[in-house]
């Protein structure tokens, strides 16, 4: 498997400065967000908590999902995090959740 090369330097630009994610760095260097996990941890580079950055309120979330439609899915791209806790955040409010849709096989 070949080594992803990232200097620490880089690495604390895109993280900390930049505020991506794991996960978008990993996009960017064609790897698992693990990887790039593993190397904030080898670095000793602090690691965000996912929760503390996710800040949305009801107002916005009503907006996105139920007056413009959204799925949590656009919606946690806007955000930059999960659709999954984009619909915990969502049933924590009591905003009433739209059936998953199914694509037929």
């Amino acid at each position: 498997m070949k080594k992803i090369n990232i200097s620490k330097q880089k690495l604390k630009r895109l993280y900390t400065n930049k505020k991506l994610s794991s996960y978008d760095i990993a996009k960017i260097y064609k790897c698992n967000a693990s990887v790039i996990q593993k190397r904030l941890k080898e670095y000793k580079i602090t690691i965000r908590h996912p929760k503390e950055k996710i800040k949305i309120s009801k107002d916005d979330l009503i907006k996105l999902y139920i007056n413009k439609k959204l799925s949590s899915y656009k919606i946690a791209k806007i955000y930059k995090c999960g659709s999954r806790t984009i619909h915990g955040i969502l049933v924590r409010l009591g905003i009433p959740t739209r059936p998953l849709k199914r694509i037929p096989m």
